[in-house]
């Protein structure tokens, strides 16, 4: 069950061998997941998986469950005493016997699996109220601890036994309104409130400030602590408000305190630390208020951080908002819940493309993310057309140059001949020396000089253009005098060299075979929504000639064809 879970959820579909996985965030890409796809509100402020496999997500409008293919939502009812007592969620987690707790405004619950219900445990909080929930977490023996901010509390699921903390005037935490609470390997309990970090031992009730001798752990006494994280190395982690991450080794006696530095891209991103997550590789994970953070070796000499940042013209980058939430997946997919965009999902072994968009550093002139063309330009760089204007772009030194002078035109289509650069274009065609940059519009006749342009083609003294909606045009260059049109009432996506003799045309429609000149058309292979057309509705994208004489055929909606 949770084999098919995960690999529905996470798209795994070749054999995942054992090595460590090198991530490189201009690489990496992200699935989100909100409530476009069913996620019931957009901020995901806790997240764990069962023993089951479902994910089960807090949001600030209820409880979800996915399955890999839909959400199952859980809320408040006021007429069901067996339903979540608040929709506004904070805290998840799972005991050493798979039950699920939330940690909600409305108090602690526990999740009946048998009843698909909800069972509210009174919590006391030091108020003496039923406390909201801020933080949840399960020790070493089982025990379930609560943290809000009216005070601490510790159930015994076994038991049944529930205990609210009373902290006495001289032993007690500067600031008992808690946020977050965990447990080092000697059972002692952490507790960050909004003003401070300090440690509470269960068995003599004592709490005390381990950092007096460590100055450079002074903000932990005053700042707020969202985040605490012991590793596998029994080193406690404590993600601080404005004062960055610290790395506490409990036997070494030891703090070391990394923040964001902005002449170095290397540091964390952000001194605001929301979220934690050691991954079974043993590399760990930080969810900022600027996005997601990984230090590949924690606990190396200089550890080097690398950033995952959200980017509004990049729909596979992380989501929106500061990152609230953290979850490695039994398959080793990671799991960010930010405050406004849902879950983002990394898969390791996803696609490896590198994005060039107006957010990345080497391509920040570009005006607009939506490109319509491309078309070589020499051995490395190429010329980019796009919905706003025409750049060339050289990948390797990152060096763009933009065309000012083209700006809104539309560049649907290019075309090379000598240094001058044939563009198609909203409204007709316009030339551009490529070398000094200025720029000529050929007079077309109408109606050619008013359609969008879509592809291109130039041969000997032929200028053959195929539009948006209007077929196919040939004009003698000389004297852009129309010699031939074909009306095609479909986008014109491609043109191809068939044979020596023959002009391939795809469109929507279908197929095109127009003699090399233009001037004959010998040959229509139509598109058809009929069952078992040849050619597909939606008709022809591209063609491609192979090696062996095979014909390959691009689809709009049929997929490939051969």
């Amino acid at each position: 069950m949770r084999c098919w879970l995960i690999a529905a959820l996470f798209w795994l579909a070749a054999v995942v061998d054992a090595a460590a996985v090198e991530y490189t965030p201009s690489l990496t890409r992200f699935r989100r997941i909100s409530t476009e796809q069913g996620l019931s509100q957009a901020s995901a402020w806790a997240m764990v998986q069962d023993r089951r496999g479902f994910i089960w997500i807090a949001t600030q409008d209820g409880l979800n469950r996915f399955d890999g293919h839909e959400f199952r939502v859980y809320q408040h009812h006021p007429e069901q005493a067996d339903s979540l007592p608040s929709d506004l969620l904070q805290a998840l987690a799972i005991d050493h016997d798979g039950v699920l707790w939330v940690g909600s405004s409305g108090g602690l619950s526990r999740y009946i699996e048998q009843r698909d219900r909800f069972e509210s445990v009174p919590i006391e909080g030091e108020a003496g109220a039923q406390a909201a929930v801020r933080g949840l977490h399960v020790d070493r023996d089982g025990l379930l601890w609560v943290a809000g901010y009216a005070g601490l509390s510790r159930y015994d699921p076994v038991s049944g036994r529930r205990i609210a903390w009373k902290f006495s005037a001289a032993n007690s935490p500067p600031d008992t309104r808690f946020e977050s609470v965990h447990s080092d390997a000697q059972g002692r309990i952490w507790l960050g409130s909004l003003a401070g970090l300090s440690r509470l031992d269960p068995a003599s009730g004592i709490v005390d400030w381990p950092f007096e001798n460590l100055p450079e752990a002074a903000p932990l006494k005053s700042f707020r602590i969202d985040a605490l994280l012991r590793d596998g190395d029994g080193v406690l982690w404590i993600g601080a408000v404005s004062a960055g991450l610290f790395r506490y080794d409990v036997t070494a006696n030891s703090v070391r305190v990394f923040r964001h530095r902005a002449d170095d891209s290397a540091s964390l991103n952000s001194d605001i630390v929301r979220s934690l997550l050691q991954d079974r590789e043993g590399r760990l994970w930080i969810g900022t208020r600027e996005g997601l953070n990984l230090m590949p070796e924690p606990n190396a000499g200089n550890p080097q951080f690398l950033r995952f940042a959200h980017y509004r013209h990049d729909a596979r980058s992380l989501g929106p908002g500061r990152v609230t939430s953290l979850l490695e997946t039994s398959d080793g997919s990671l799991l960010a819940g930010t405050y406004t965009g849902g879950v983002s999902v990394l898969n390791s072994r996803g696609n490896r493309f590198t994005s060039f968009t107006p957010d990345s550093a080497a391509t920040a002139g570009l005006r607009d993310p939506v490109i319509y063309s491309l078309l070589a330009a020499g051995p490395d760089a190429f010329w980019v057309g796009g919905r706003n204007g025409l750049y060339r772009f050289e990948p390797d030194s990152g060096r763009l140059q933009d065309f000012p002078a083209t700006t809104r035109l539309g560049v649907s289509a290019l075309a090379s001949e000598g240094s001058d650069l044939w563009l198609g274009v909203l409204t007709g065609t316009v030339v551009v020396d490529s070398i000094g940059g200025g720029t000529r519009i050929p007079a077309l006749p109408r109606p050619l000089a008013d359609l969008q342009v879509t592809r291109i083609w130039l041969d000997q003294n032929r200028l053959i253009a195929g539009t948006y909606d209007r077929g196919v045009f040939v004009l003698q260059r000389s004297d852009m005098r129309q010699l031939a049109h074909y009306p095609i009432a479909s986008w014109v996506s491609h043109f191809a060299e068939f044979d020596p003799q023959t002009l391939l045309v795809c469109s929507s429609d279908g197929l095109h075979w127009l003699s090399r000149d233009g001037m004959r058309e010998r040959h229509v292979h139509r598109a058809a929504s009929e069952p078992g057309a040849a050619l597909p509705a939606g008709g022809i994208t591209h063609f491609l000639r192979a090696s062996d004489g095979r014909m390959w055929l691009a689809t709009a909606s049929g997929g490939l064809l051969r």
